[in-house]
């Protein structure tokens, strides 16, 4: 109510403050004897949340972090597909070098032992 008092939720009195606590936030805040990183998984209107909680040195406050884990593993299976584009590029390119070098090399021999060039 500290902070209601102190404005820091704009024009709003203590009593219309609505204090939603997260069950499982709270268990890793009275767990957190010291600073340093808990991360944790909880579950917001049915998706799935993973976050990392942490208590400052400066204030006695503890930090959170979160995020669905949808959010970061899209970006990994668009690499995937990019990866794939990249090898299958990679491969074309070193079947056409095999090809033209293979070419080459016939050339120069045919050309060394006096046969017929192209």
């Amino acid at each position: 109510m500290k902070l209601a008092a102190d404005k820091r939720f704009g024009q709003k009195s203590a009593e219309q403050l609505v204090v939603d606590p997260l069950s499982e936030l709270k268990v890793v805040v009275d767990s957190m004897i010291r600073p340093g990183s808990v991360p944790f998984t909880f579950f917001a209107a049915g998706v799935e949340q993973r976050a990392v909680a942490t208590r400052l040195e400066s204030k006695p406050w503890v930090y959170v972090v979160a995020m669905p884990p949808a959010s970061y593993t899209s970006v990994l299976a668009g690499a995937t597909n990019g990866q794939n584009t990249g090898v299958i590029f990679a491969v074309a390119l070193a079947a056409l070098i095999a090809v033209w070098l293979g070419r080459s090399v016939m050339r120069a021999d045919r050309a060394a032992t006096g046969g017929d060039t192209d």
